[in-house]
């Protein structure tokens, strides 16, 4: 894959317009706040400094993922994520420091970005709060170290079992480090103070749920697209696959049949494990080392995680088991279309389809293949009973 397209006219356009919107902040703060000229300087010398420091960290990681990484690639969801941070500073630099979530910087960038990049933002973002209002050190100490640990926790925001601990969690972690940080200080604890706690914490939570909510819907709605897009037999890589090995075409086609017959049968997502079992081997395209070259080519054309995922797992490869359903079906079938074709091309009587995949499920299953996909005995039952129909289609 050519990385001659490392950087682009649009990617380096967002990101001068995210400077270009830091001076503007800091233009609008100098009339709405009146502040004097020399704090405006200092303002913006360290906005400038932080920010740059900020995206060159997230081009070294981008560097490090080949310019592949879909987050680190996305420089208008990042544009538009800072922009609503410091509109969120601006618009709470009029109320009481106390109960001011800048958190929610810290969820932000965590959930569009990573971990690191979330706590990076939060102490970005809780110093230009700090050089606007002046709340006291202990306050921007109280910002950083609540920022720092929500990003610890807000990657769980976006998983449904998850929310609510992570929530309370969030809540938990306001209350006690400023009822810490307010007896270290003043040996005294009253209850505005732990009122305030609490609905800074409340905030910091609803908002961060209420963003992850978004986010995956967000998200979702462009891997249905993607899905559905890759799914069709005129994509463009497809095509490929089929113009430089026909044959290998022909068993990513027969795997997506069985593999969809076997979803419909333990009613997992069909067309999301039809899509995966079609990419299976779409390593060809660049040579024979499919199973490596798979993840290079689904990171470089931006394939949905759900689909990598399922083309990592269901290589079948001894140190790589299946941890989903979907991976495990894509890589029963994979193994059970190969072993049809090698009867075809062989005259060895006595064995027929049926008879190859017992072979097959019971040496996967020996081998613990199945064991962490999720995969119950009865779904292990149906799904070889639903091969054995199948397989005279295939």
């Amino acid at each position: 894959m050519s990385l001659e397209k490392t950087w682009s006219s649009n990617r380096i356009f967002y990101i001068l317009l995210m400077y270009v919107i830091t001076i503007a902040f800091s233009g609008i703060l100098f009339g709405a706040k009146v502040i004097e000229l020399y704090k405006i300087w200092q303002f913006l010398i360290i906005s400038i400094v932080f920010l740059t420091l900020i995206l060159l960290n997230i081009e070294f990681k981008r560097l490090k993922l080949g310019y592949t990484d879909e987050k680190t690639n996305n420089t208008i969801m990042i544009l538009c994520c800072y922009t609503l941070c410091l509109a969120m500073i601006f618009f709470c630099s009029f109320f009481h420091y106390v109960i001011v979530p800048i958190s929610i910087c810290s969820i932000i960038f965590t959930i569009i970005l990573y971990k690191d990049n979330g706590i990076y933002f939060a102490i970005y973002f809780s110093v230009l709060y700090f050089l606007i209002n002046e709340p006291g050190a202990n306050y921007l100490l109280y910002y950083i170290i609540t920022s720092v640990l929500v990003s610890i926790i807000a990657e769980y925001l976006l998983d449904k079992k998850t929310r609510i601990q992570s929530v309370l969690i969030i809540i938990s972690v306001h209350f006690i480090i400023l009822v810490a940080i307010d007896y270290y200080t003043y040996l005294n604890i009253d209850i505005i103070t732990i009122k305030n706690e609490l609905i800074c914490g409340g905030i910091a939570a609803v908002l961060g749920l209420a963003f992850a909510t978004f986010y995956n819907y967000i998200t979702e709605t462009k891997t249905v697209k993607m899905i559905s897009k890759m799914a069709s037999p005129d994509y463009e890589l497809l095509l490929r696959l089929k113009e430089k090995s026909e044959s290998t075409y022909n068993h990513c086609i027969k795997t997506a049949m069985l593999a969809k017959a076997g979803a419909n049968i333990l009613e997992i997502d069909p067309v999301l494990v039809y899509t995966g079992a079609l990419y299976s081997r779409i390593g060809i395209i660049i040579d024979n080392n499919y199973i490596k070259n798979n993840i290079t080519i689904g990171n470089h054309y931006h394939f949905p995680r759900k689909i990598i995922k399922i083309i990592y797992e269901s290589s079948g490869k001894k140190d790589i088991l299946p941890t989903s359903k979907e991976a495990a079906v894509v890589m029963l079938a994979d193994s059970c279309v190969s072993a049809f074709e090698k009867l075809n091309n062989s005259n060895k009587s006595g064995l027929n389809k049926e008879i190859i995949i017992q072979q097959i499920f019971n040496s996967k299953s020996n081998d613990g293949y199945i064991e962490e996909s999720g995969i119950t005995m009865k779904m292990y039952l149906d799904l070889k009973a639903c091969f054995v129909k199948e397989s005279d289609n295939i």
